[in-house]
């Protein structure tokens, strides 16, 4: 059951105010990235973790690859498969 609606939730001002927020927590609680990885889950994921790898590099200038692989929703793994045999 889906519900389309053209409410609007943020504009963009307030988007952009969360999402340099939220980079800079990410930067406070994590100097070092070489254990930090951003996983964005398609389709709006993906694009939502590149925009904070943007910021991080913009602001911070972590200097990582942003490396992602795609995961969707069809690929998960039924539960069914992690129980050992």
């Amino acid at each position: 059951m889906s519900v389309k609606s053209n409410k609007k939730i943020l504009d963009a001002s307030k988007l952009s105010l969360i999402l340099n927020r939220l980079a800079s927590q990410i930067f406070e609680n994590h100097l070092n990235f070489s254990d930090v990885v951003l996983i964005g889950i398609q389709p709006r994921g993906k694009i939502l973790s590149q925009k904070i790898y943007n910021l991080l590099n913009e602001k911070f200038k972590i200097g990582r690859a942003h490396v992602w692989t795609p995961v969707t929703r069809s690929s998960r793994m039924p539960s069914s498969a992690w129980k050992k045999k």
